[in-house]
Order: C-alpha cells, then structure tokens, then sequence
C-alpha cells in the first residue's frame, strides 16, 4: 500500500482548484453560484463567513471566480442578498437578509455590512468587479472616477503595493547597506506619571505607518502616486485591524525590491481616548530595514 501511494503523481495547486470549484458547484445549485448582476442575487454564505461564487464576463459564457471568494462573517453563514442597491449605497454591494433587509455590523448601529467597489477592484479585478461594473451599468450609475481611472489602466500601470514600498525605500534606504529604524507605534506617556519599563523604544524612532502616510499624502509624489493608490494604502494605514496584513505586504517585497526586514518586540504602551488608532493597550515593534 505503501508503493502504491508514493507511485502517486502529486496534485498541482491549479489541479486542487479546478477540484474545489467542482466540488463547490455541485454542492450549491447553478442560480446560487452564478452572477451575472449583483441585482437581488442570492448567495450562500459558508459557516466560514465566505461567498464562493462565479462572475460571468461580458460574453456571458465564460465566467471567473476567486478562490479566496468574498468574506463578509461567519454570523452571516446561510442564505444571503448580495446586491447593489443605491438607496442605500451607491458603491458597494450591500448584504441583505433573503426578506430584504440589510445586514447590521451590529445591532447598536445602523451600518450595514458593506462589499466596497475598492474592495473588490482590488481583490477581484477579473471576477466579481466585472459583474459589480455591469450591473452599475444595467443601474445607470456611474463609478467612482477614481475607480473608473484605475480599472481602466493597462496591466503594466495597474496598483501594485511595491510601487510604494519602492518610494518608501528609495527615501530611507537610499544607497545599497543603509539601514532605517523605525516602530510601529507611537509612545504615550505612562498613566499617572509613572516612568515607562526599561525595554520601552526610543522615543525618536519615527513610527512606520506615519512614513508611509507621509509619502502617499506628499504632494510631491502625487505625479507618481495614482488616486487609487493613495486611497487603498491610506485605508490600510488608518485602520489598526488591516495593519498586520500590510505588514505581511510589505515583507513579501524583500526580495523582489532587494532588502531586509527583522521586526523585534521591544515595549508596549495604554493608547489613551481620543488617540488615532483607538484607546488601548498596544504592542510596540522595532523595524529594522536594510538595504541590500
């Protein structure tokens, strides 16, 4: 038995897709897995909080999916609407209850659960925004220009994260062997005065995400920094719960753009009220950057 297995050719990534999808296409029914417009479609959210679905191009014969789909939450696993509805929102798609009504990020606020026209440019260009664009279209709505610019642009000009890694390097580490320190949070005062722990950073060493910001703010760059781009990395940036994942970004690039990243624990601080990223205890790391 054991011959048997190793004589076994191994499964190629494509081959274990193409497999899923079959899989996902039986297990849910054509008018659940197909879209040809995001108009009160019918979707199954699985018990892992994602949409699997196939968009159909233009032709309306072949069709694309993401093999990550659309995550929207696990509370909302089951029959869902996912729809374009400009009472609500003009661009995005909205998630809705199969009797129509809109679903809640929570039930203290009246802010329903969004799929943002960025988002899915984003992560689902030759999929689901093909569909998301049409059905703009069968609704007479008109994108946002700066997603219009940036879906109309050419392969070799479409957002690319390292873009502005490369920005970002060129003015830190601008000649092969410098090295840049920074953190990636800012430092508070102790609480009451007391006197932070001995491990605690510099308090000099400016924060990361600030230098990032700077950059995609800087009037400056704005010839070489796209309206899309600086929309997307400002979302990132300012929003504390994406930082993690643009800090994977950021690594993936070591060895395309030629350097390196070690990242080091070295304190932590309270974040009072009122401070941008939330009040709260927060972790601080020390990056270093080289130059290679």
């Amino acid at each position: 038995m054991a011959e048997m297995r190793s004589r076994r050719s191994p499964i190629s990534p494509a081959e274990q897709r193409r497999r899923g999808q079959l899989g996902l296409e039986r297990r849910y029914n054509h008018e659940l897995y197909y879209v040809q417009f995001f108009i009160n479609k019918t979707l199954l959210v699985d018990a892992g909080g994602k949409i699997h679905c196939r968009a159909y191009m233009d032709n309306f014969r072949d069709s694309a999916f993401e093999p990550e789909g659309i995550y929207v939450g696990a509370r909302y696993a089951g029959l869902r609407i996912l729809e374009l509805d400009p009472n609500i929102n003009t661009h995005a798609l909205v998630l809705k209850q199969v009797g129509g009504n809109p679903e809640l990020i929570n039930n203290n606020a009246n802010d329903p659960v969004l799929v943002h026209d960025w988002w899915l440019l984003l992560h689902a260009r030759h999929s689901y925004f093909i569909a998301f664009l049409r059905t703009l279209r069968q609704l007479r709505i008109l994108p946002r220009r700066f997603i219009q610019d940036e879906s109309d642009r050419l392969p070799v000009h479409q957002f690319n994260w390292g873009h502005v890694v490369r920005i970002y390097l060129d003015q830190h580490c601008p000649t092969p062997h410098t090295t840049h320190t920074c953190v990636t949070q800012q430092l508070y005062p102790s609480p009451g005065g007391r006197r932070p722990k001995s491990n605690q950073p510099q308090i000099n060493h400016p924060v990361v995400y600030a230098e990032f910001r700077d950059i995609v703010n800087n009037q400056a760059y704005m010839p070489r920094i796209t309206e899309f781009e600086r929309f997307i990395w400002n979302t990132y940036l300012d929003n504390i719960n994406l930082r993690p994942q643009l800090t994977r970004i950021i690594r993936q690039y070591q060895a395309e753009l030629r350097f390196t990243l070690t990242s080091q624990r070295t304190g932590s601080t309270m974040a009072p009220v009122g401070a941008p990223e939330g009040a709260g205890q927060r972790v601080i790391y020390t990056w270093t950057l080289t130059r290679e």
